[in-house]
Protein backbone atom coordinates (compact mmCIF):
# COMPACT_ATOMS: atom_id res chain seq x y z
CA UNK A 1 0.00 0.00 0.00
CA UNK A 2 1.42 3.52 -0.57
CA UNK A 3 -0.08 7.20 0.13
CA UNK A 4 -0.30 9.94 -2.13
CA UNK A 5 -0.76 13.45 -1.67
CA UNK A 6 -2.17 14.80 -4.72
CA UNK A 7 -2.70 18.72 -5.50
CA UNK A 8 -2.77 20.88 -8.69
CA UNK A 9 0.17 22.88 -9.80
CA UNK A 10 -1.20 26.46 -9.83
CA UNK A 11 -3.84 28.23 -7.77
CA UNK A 12 -5.14 27.82 -4.33
CA UNK A 13 -3.09 24.25 -3.63
CA UNK A 14 -5.39 21.40 -2.42
CA UNK A 15 -3.92 18.48 -0.57
CA UNK A 16 -5.26 15.21 -0.73
CA UNK A 17 -4.50 12.00 1.36
CA UNK A 18 -5.57 8.80 -0.56
CA UNK A 19 -4.11 5.72 -1.42
CA UNK A 20 -3.74 2.62 -3.68
CA UNK A 21 -4.76 -0.80 -2.45
CA UNK A 22 -3.37 -3.62 -4.45
CA UNK A 23 -1.15 -6.13 -4.50
CA UNK A 24 2.50 -5.38 -6.18
CA UNK A 25 2.67 -8.32 -8.05
CA UNK A 26 -0.84 -9.40 -8.81
CA UNK A 27 -3.54 -8.36 -11.15
CA UNK A 28 -5.03 -4.95 -9.50
CA UNK A 29 -1.42 -3.40 -9.77
CA UNK A 30 2.22 -3.58 -10.62
CA UNK A 31 5.51 -2.55 -8.97
CA UNK A 32 6.47 1.30 -10.59
CA UNK A 33 3.30 1.18 -12.68
CA UNK A 34 -0.03 2.07 -10.64
CA UNK A 35 -3.58 2.16 -12.38
CA UNK A 36 -7.10 2.95 -11.58
CA UNK A 37 -9.40 -0.01 -10.75
CA UNK A 38 -12.70 -0.28 -12.45
CA UNK A 39 -15.69 1.08 -9.63
CA UNK A 40 -17.02 -1.36 -6.93
CA UNK A 41 -19.82 -2.64 -7.39
CA UNK A 42 -22.50 -3.40 -4.41
CA UNK A 43 -23.67 -7.12 -4.64
CA UNK A 44 -27.46 -6.03 -3.54
CA UNK A 45 -27.57 -3.55 -6.27
CA UNK A 46 -25.33 -3.74 -9.45
CA UNK A 47 -26.68 -0.75 -10.71
CA UNK A 48 -24.97 1.31 -8.30
CA UNK A 49 -20.58 1.82 -8.43
CA UNK A 50 -18.13 2.86 -5.91
CA UNK A 51 -15.70 5.01 -7.35
CA UNK A 52 -12.54 5.41 -6.23
CA UNK A 53 -11.36 8.38 -4.71
CA UNK A 54 -7.78 9.14 -6.24
CA UNK A 55 -9.51 8.51 -10.04
CA UNK A 56 -12.33 10.28 -9.30
CA UNK A 57 -10.62 13.57 -7.69
CA UNK A 58 -8.12 13.40 -10.75
CA UNK A 59 -11.07 13.51 -13.74
CA UNK A 60 -12.51 16.39 -12.51
CA UNK A 61 -9.40 18.48 -12.42
CA UNK A 62 -8.81 21.24 -15.87
CA UNK A 63 -6.02 22.94 -16.64
CA UNK A 64 -5.87 26.64 -15.46
CA UNK A 65 -7.32 29.10 -17.15
CA UNK A 66 -5.92 31.93 -15.38
CA UNK A 67 -2.11 30.92 -15.78
CA UNK A 68 -0.81 29.77 -19.46
CA UNK A 69 1.16 26.55 -19.19
CA UNK A 70 1.94 23.75 -21.44
CA UNK A 71 0.24 21.01 -19.66
CA UNK A 72 -1.25 20.62 -16.04
CA UNK A 73 1.01 19.57 -13.01
CA UNK A 74 0.37 17.30 -10.96
CA UNK A 75 2.90 16.61 -8.05
CA UNK A 76 2.56 13.19 -6.17
CA UNK A 77 4.99 12.17 -2.77
CA UNK A 78 5.10 8.43 -2.24
CA UNK A 79 4.97 7.30 1.35
CA UNK A 80 6.40 4.21 2.02
CA UNK A 81 4.04 2.19 4.62
CA UNK A 82 4.28 -0.63 7.44
CA UNK A 83 1.00 -1.85 6.30
CA UNK A 84 1.77 -4.81 4.40
CA UNK A 85 2.19 -8.56 4.56
CA UNK A 86 4.68 -10.83 6.98
CA UNK A 87 7.24 -12.24 4.92
CA UNK A 88 7.09 -15.39 5.09
CA UNK A 89 3.64 -16.45 3.78
CA UNK A 90 3.18 -19.15 6.10
CA UNK A 91 2.62 -16.64 8.91
CA UNK A 92 -1.37 -16.99 10.07
CA UNK A 93 -3.71 -13.61 9.65
CA UNK A 94 -6.42 -12.34 12.11
CA UNK A 95 -7.28 -9.16 9.64
CA UNK A 96 -10.66 -7.09 11.09
CA UNK A 97 -12.41 -4.24 8.23
CA UNK A 98 -15.53 -2.68 8.31
CA UNK A 99 -16.81 -0.75 5.14
CA UNK A 100 -14.42 0.44 2.64
CA UNK A 101 -11.16 -0.64 4.95
CA UNK A 102 -11.06 -3.86 3.36
CA UNK A 103 -9.36 -2.61 0.47
CA UNK A 104 -6.20 -3.17 1.84
CA UNK A 105 -6.64 -6.71 3.33
CA UNK A 106 -8.66 -7.47 0.06
CA UNK A 107 -5.16 -6.63 -1.53
CA UNK A 108 -3.43 -9.29 0.80
CA UNK A 109 -5.76 -12.17 -0.30
CA UNK A 110 -4.99 -11.29 -3.80
CA UNK A 111 -1.25 -11.86 -2.62
CA UNK A 112 -1.73 -15.02 -0.86
CA UNK A 113 -3.95 -16.35 -3.58
CA UNK A 114 -1.43 -15.33 -6.04
CA UNK A 115 1.23 -17.43 -4.03
CA UNK A 116 -0.98 -20.63 -3.41
CA UNK A 117 -1.03 -20.61 -7.44
CA UNK A 118 2.23 -21.12 -7.85
CA UNK A 119 2.92 -23.90 -5.05
CA UNK A 120 3.40 -21.64 -2.21
CA UNK A 121 2.33 -22.40 1.34
CA UNK A 122 0.24 -20.03 2.76
CA UNK A 123 -0.99 -19.70 6.48
CA UNK A 124 -4.75 -19.82 7.33
CA UNK A 125 -6.59 -16.56 7.72
CA UNK A 126 -9.55 -15.44 9.02
CA UNK A 127 -11.34 -11.85 8.31
CA UNK A 128 -13.72 -10.04 10.56
CA UNK A 129 -16.11 -7.76 8.04
CA UNK A 130 -18.51 -5.66 9.04
CA UNK A 131 -20.87 -3.13 7.03
CA UNK A 132 -24.52 -2.66 7.75
CA UNK A 133 -26.36 -5.38 5.88
CA UNK A 134 -26.09 -7.39 2.94
CA UNK A 135 -26.34 -5.10 0.74
CA UNK A 136 -23.51 -3.76 1.57
CA UNK A 137 -21.58 -6.53 1.24
CA UNK A 138 -18.43 -5.51 -0.88
CA UNK A 139 -16.29 -7.78 -2.78
CA UNK A 140 -18.54 -10.70 -1.69
CA UNK A 141 -18.34 -12.81 -5.04
CA UNK A 142 -14.56 -12.35 -4.94
CA UNK A 143 -14.44 -13.53 -1.04
CA UNK A 144 -16.67 -16.41 -1.27
CA UNK A 145 -14.74 -17.51 -4.52
CA UNK A 146 -11.13 -16.97 -2.63
CA UNK A 147 -12.76 -19.25 0.26
CA UNK A 148 -14.38 -21.95 -2.32
CA UNK A 149 -11.08 -21.89 -4.62
CA UNK A 150 -7.95 -20.69 -4.34
CA UNK A 151 -7.83 -20.31 -0.41
CA UNK A 152 -10.25 -22.98 0.20
CA UNK A 153 -9.55 -24.71 3.77
CA UNK A 154 -6.88 -21.37 4.19
CA UNK A 155 -9.40 -18.56 4.45
CA UNK A 156 -12.27 -17.89 7.30
CA UNK A 157 -14.97 -15.23 6.73
CA UNK A 158 -16.91 -14.03 8.99
CA UNK A 159 -18.98 -10.73 8.84
CA UNK A 160 -20.62 -8.48 10.78
CA UNK A 161 -24.47 -6.58 10.10
CA UNK A 162 -24.68 -3.38 12.05
CA UNK A 163 -28.48 -2.58 10.49
CA UNK A 164 -29.82 -5.99 9.42
CA UNK A 165 -32.90 -6.97 10.84
CA UNK A 166 -33.09 -8.02 14.52
CA UNK A 167 -29.92 -7.43 16.66
CA UNK A 168 -27.28 -5.14 15.78
CA UNK A 169 -24.31 -6.90 15.35
CA UNK A 170 -20.42 -5.27 14.88
CA UNK A 171 -17.11 -6.84 13.83
CA UNK A 172 -16.07 -6.48 17.79
CA UNK A 173 -19.34 -8.84 18.79
CA UNK A 174 -17.99 -11.67 16.36
CA UNK A 175 -14.32 -11.50 17.84
CA UNK A 176 -15.74 -11.59 21.05
CA UNK A 177 -17.95 -14.26 20.15
CA UNK A 178 -14.96 -16.40 18.85
CA UNK A 179 -12.40 -15.17 21.36
CA UNK A 180 -10.75 -18.37 22.01
CA UNK A 181 -9.65 -19.15 18.10
CA UNK A 182 -8.49 -15.44 17.96
CA UNK A 183 -6.58 -15.79 21.09
CA UNK A 184 -5.13 -19.06 20.25
CA UNK A 185 -4.14 -17.64 16.59
CA UNK A 186 -2.71 -14.42 18.15
CA UNK A 187 -1.21 -16.41 20.67
CA UNK A 188 -0.35 -19.67 19.94
CA UNK A 189 0.39 -19.32 16.29
CA UNK A 190 1.65 -15.78 16.56
CA UNK A 191 -0.56 -14.58 13.50
CA UNK A 192 0.02 -11.04 12.35
CA UNK A 193 -3.50 -8.88 13.07
CA UNK A 194 -4.22 -6.01 10.87
CA UNK A 195 -7.01 -3.43 11.54
CA UNK A 196 -8.56 -1.20 9.10
CA UNK A 197 -11.01 1.10 9.23
CA UNK A 198 -13.09 3.64 11.78
CA UNK A 199 -10.30 4.73 14.60
CA UNK A 200 -13.47 3.89 17.09
CA UNK A 201 -14.05 0.29 15.72
CA UNK A 202 -10.07 -0.12 16.10
CA UNK A 203 -10.21 0.74 19.49
CA UNK A 204 -12.96 -1.21 19.97
CA UNK A 205 -11.98 -4.37 18.69
CA UNK A 206 -8.46 -4.18 20.16
CA UNK A 207 -9.70 -3.40 23.75
CA UNK A 208 -11.72 -6.92 23.30
CA UNK A 209 -9.19 -8.55 21.93
CA UNK A 210 -6.99 -7.61 24.95
CA UNK A 211 -9.91 -8.13 27.27
CA UNK A 212 -10.06 -11.59 25.99
CA UNK A 213 -6.58 -12.69 25.93
CA UNK A 214 -6.61 -11.78 30.00
CA UNK A 215 -9.69 -13.62 30.64
CA UNK A 216 -8.22 -16.85 28.56
CA UNK A 217 -4.82 -16.31 30.04
CA UNK A 218 -5.63 -15.21 33.17
CA UNK A 219 -3.21 -12.07 32.92
CA UNK A 220 -3.84 -8.81 34.78
CA UNK A 221 -4.61 -5.31 33.03
CA UNK A 222 -0.63 -4.51 33.09
CA UNK A 223 0.22 -7.99 31.43
CA UNK A 224 -2.76 -7.64 28.89
CA UNK A 225 -1.54 -4.27 28.01
CA UNK A 226 2.06 -5.47 28.08
CA UNK A 227 1.36 -7.83 25.13
CA UNK A 228 -0.35 -5.94 22.73
CA UNK A 229 2.42 -4.18 23.02
CA UNK A 230 4.49 -6.22 22.11
CA UNK A 231 2.50 -7.38 19.51
CA UNK A 232 3.12 -4.19 17.86
CA UNK A 233 6.70 -3.78 18.50
CA UNK A 234 7.69 -7.32 16.82
CA UNK A 235 5.63 -6.04 13.73
CA UNK A 236 2.80 -8.30 14.62
CA UNK A 237 0.04 -5.92 15.33
CA UNK A 238 -1.03 -3.12 12.32
CA UNK A 239 -3.49 -0.38 12.39
CA UNK A 240 -4.56 1.60 9.47
CA UNK A 241 -7.37 3.69 10.78
CA UNK A 242 -9.10 7.14 10.53
CA UNK A 243 -11.16 9.35 12.56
Amino acid sequence: MVFHHIFTGSGPQTILNASVRCSSKSGLGRANSYRCTKPSALSGNPDAVIPGLTSTYLSTKEPSREVVTAAPNIYVQVRKSTFKLPVNAATPLVMVAAGTGIAPLRAFLHERARLSSVGKQVGPMVLYFGCQNEADYLYKDELVDFSSGQLAGKLDVVTAFSRAEGKKTYVQDMVRLRKQDVTRMLGDEDAAFYICGAATMAKAVGNVLTEATMEIRGWSETEGINWRATKKKENRWFEDVWS
